[in-house]
């Protein structure tokens, strides 16, 4: 029924959550699972930079840092029930760029009732 799955996952409590409802349904249904971080540009210009000697100490590379353990640890959970994970780490507002990333890749399934919505709304 569903070729792939997309979690966009910020890495809090509520996307874990969901990570495990994915992970399930994408080995039910044997689908590639696409594991998307946006690394949200709101949060990054919040911040003047002043108070950061170099970028690998600002917001921006935080968050980066923060979205490749989170799809790391997703990856090492689907890996367990073998399902193969599709890692991306993408920039802008996270629901204009979960929306692009699935058109873009074709997504069956979007792990996120208030995404489904919103794209239901932009259709």
């Amino acid at each position: 029924m569903y070729d792939t799955v997309l979690l966009s996952t910020d890495g809090t409590v509520a996307s874990e959550e969901a990570e495990s409802h994915a992970i399930a349904l994408a080995e039910a249904h044997n689908a590639d699972l696409h594991v998307l971080y946006v690394v949200d540009e709101d949060v990054v210009t919040a911040y003047s930079g002043d108070e950061y000697v170099d970028e690998a100490e600002g917001p921006e590379h935080g968050l980066e840092e923060l979205g490749t353990e989170t799809i790391a640890d997703i990856q090492y959970k689907a890996k367990e029930v073998g399902v193969n994970v599709v890692k991306a780490i993408e920039h802008g507002r996270p629901a204009e760029t979960i929306v692009r990333y699935a058109d873009a890749e074709d997504m069956d399934l979007l792990g996120s009732v208030e995404i489904l919505f919103f794209r239901y709304i932009l259709a």
